[in-house]
């Protein structure tokens, strides 16, 4: 993993840390490995009981980095620290790429004869944006087209549609005829080389499935997405989503509420805007009445945008809280303070963690309808659903929670607890026992 608790505490960091925790309770041994350019040598640290060692990798990033025409400076000190540790196993949870971790890891752990497996907790594995849609406006199937996922790339990237689509087709057109846009000038060779980005992104999802025992997924829907761009199904195991086990204990007894009374809303994420919270911010705005208050938790990671929500909060009647960072061990007991959480996601969530949070400490979600978010989330069941980006949905299910007091006690019924993560752990191990156990079965070469 490049990062690692409690330097970052994102949600693929609390699920390995999770993951980690309940294997030692079952007597395995683990290890996370990370890379870090702060060090000249192995670094060794525990977070809470799990190992935790660094190994030293170059700061410096440039085009070739990034594009992987160069390696990792640091990836001989990886391959080193597998030789001296002598894993049964090595599994990745993430490829970030540049000077994080790659491919080229994943090379070298095989070069060693190590099994490898691999969690995609992120849907970028598939889609460059993030998003799922295409033009912004419509769902996408998620089956990776050079052309159109190129289109898509490329105005995120700020090209307007037209301009995008010229450009792709010109580099498909390009890629079709294997003519190199280096060989055009710098200001052009970029822009015309997205379909060839996009074709080599699905190279490396390819390329984690050829090489990895099993590859872990962790939604439905990404499971299907995945089969719809025929990566091979006896690679996929499903495991379904879960919490820690020590934090599901502290479910909220809920109790109607009071005509006028405070509802309190929470917002637990980073502070970035695939996030959302801008959308909450301005569906705020116009709410029929100012019975309710908003708590606000997460790191910040975009500081121009924490900035501009800060200007937005400026122009609500109501109140607005920063709290900061929760530790991912009191986010239930948090969670548990509140009425309801606000999960205003506009990118393609695999999971949404903090939607199970919600749901262990006994209190409902209003969520966007993000497929990670909908396969959890029944609408009018256990949370309300709103379309993504969209203010004015939003805004309508805000007001009809702030004037109707029976609704959020009525969701809170329903509410099922979810699974523990020990669970999740034992399913993994058995997958990882089943490996061996096929690999013990097969004669060895005649010499």
């Amino acid at each position: 993993m490049k990062y690692f608790l409690p330097e970052v505490t994102g949600g693929t960091e609390v699920y390995a840390a999770a993951l980690c925790h309940e294997l030692i309770k079952l007597n395995i041994d683990v290890l996370i490995i990370k890379p870090s350019v702060a060090i000249s040598d192995f670094n060794q640290y525990y977070y809470q009981n799990i190992r935790v060692v660094e190994y030293p990798e170059s700061a410096t990033i440039d085009k070739e980095l990034q594009t992987g025409r160069r390696t990792p400076a640091g990836l001989g000190f990886f391959k080193k620290l597998l030789l001296s540790e002598k894993p049964d196993i090595v599994h990745f949870h993430e490829l970030t790429g540049s000077n994080g971790i790659t491919i080229e890891h994943i090379r070298r752990t095989k070069e060693l004869g190590i099994p490898v497996f691999m969690t995609l907790h992120l849907i970028g594995y598939a889609c460059q944006t993030g998003m799922l849609k295409f033009k912004d406006n419509k769902y996408c199937n998620g089956v990776v087209e050079t052309y159109k996922c190129a289109v898509c790339t490329l105005y995120k990237k700020g090209f307007g549609y037209g301009s995008a689509e010229v450009l792709s087709s010109i580099g498909q057109w390009l890629q079709n005829n294997n003519i190199k846009p280096s060989v055009l000038p710098a200001k052009f060779s970029g822009a015309l080389s997205y379909p060839l980005y996009t074709q080599n992104h699905l190279e490396i999802l390819k390329y984690i499935f050829s090489e990895s025992e099993k590859v872990f997924v962790l939604s439905k829907w990404f499971k299907e997405l995945l089969l719809a761009n025929k990566l091979p199904k006896d690679k996929m195991v499903l495991l379904s989503k879960a919490l820690p086990g020590e934090v599901v204990y502290h479910k909220k007894q809920f109790k109607e509420r009071k005509v006028n009374e405070v509802i309190k809303l929470v917002y637990v994420g980073r502070v970035s805007r695939i996030k959302g919270l801008h959308t909450l911010l301005e569906s705020l705005k116009n709410i029929q009445t100012s019975s309710w208050s908003l708590d606000i938790y997460g790191q910040v990671t975009e500081e121009d945008y924490y900035a501009e929500c800060g200007k937005m909060i400026q122009e609500i009647n109501g109140t607005v809280n920063w709290k900061g960072i929760v530790q991912p061990a009191n986010v239930v007991k948090t969670l548990q303070q509140y009425d309801v959480l606000v999960f205003p996601t506009i990118v393609q969530e695999m999971v949404g963690l903090v939607v199970q949070e919600a749901f262990a400490a006994g209190i409902p979600v209003i969520g966007s309808d993000a497929k990670g978010i909908a396969e959890q989330v029944t609408d009018r069941v256990d949370g309300l659903l709103f379309k993504a980006g969209d203010v004015q949905s939003l805004k309508k299910i805000l007001n009809e929670v702030v004037s109707n007091v029976s609704l959020l006690p009525q969701l809170a019924a329903n509410i099922k607890t979810p699974r523990l993560f020990n669970e999740v752990a034992e399913e993994a191990l058995k997958v990882y026992a089943s490996v061996f156990e096929a690999k013990s079965q097969v004669p060895a070469p005649v010499k």
